[in-house]
C-alpha cells in the first residue's frame, strides 16, 4: 500500500532528480543552465515532500474506514472528502476496494464525487 500512496510522490521526486541528471548528462558547465533550472527543482523537491508527508493521514484515513466497513457503518459516499485531490483520489479507490465495491461502481462514483469538487471550487 504505501506505494499505491506515495506513487506522486514518487513520480515528482523522479521527476526533479531526471532534471539535474539530464543537465548533468548534455552540459555540465554550462552555468546559466544550472541556475535555470533551480527554482524548478526546487518546487518540484517541495511539492514532493508536501504529497510525501502526507501518508500517515492516508493510512489514517484508511484505517478509520475499515473500522467503519468491518462495524457496517460505512457510506460509499463518505469518502467524498478525499476525492478532490488527486493524491487522496487514490485512498478513496482503496477504501471503495475493501468495501468491496464493484471496480465500474468505484469509478463513476469517483468521478462523481471528484467532478463535485471541481464544480464546488469554481464557485
Amino acid at each position: 500500500m504505501w506505494w499505491s500512496y506515495q506513487r506522486y510522490a514518487l513520480a515528482l521526486g523522479a521527476g526533479a532528480v531526471g532534471i539535474v541528471v539530464g543537465i548533468a548528462a548534455a552540459a555540465p558547465a554550462v552555468w546559466w543552465l544550472w541556475l535555470a533550472a533551480t527554482v524548478p527543482v526546487y518546487k518540484l523537491v517541495e511539492y514532493t515532500w508536501q504529497v510525501a508527508r502526507n501518508y500517515p493521514r492516508k493510512l489514517r484515513a484508511t484505517a478509520l474506514a475499515t473500522r467503519r466497513i468491518e462495524a457496517g457503518r460505512f457510506r460509499p459516499r463518505s469518502v467524498a472528502p478525499y476525492c478532490g485531490d488527486p493524491c487522496f483520489r487514490v485512498v478513496a479507490r482503496e477504501i471503495l476496494r475493501r468495501a468491496r465495491i464493484p471496480t465500474p461502481e468505484r469509478r463513476q462514483l469517483i468521478a462523481e464525487l471528484s467532478r463535485a469538487h471541481r464544480l464546488k471550487k469554481r464557485h
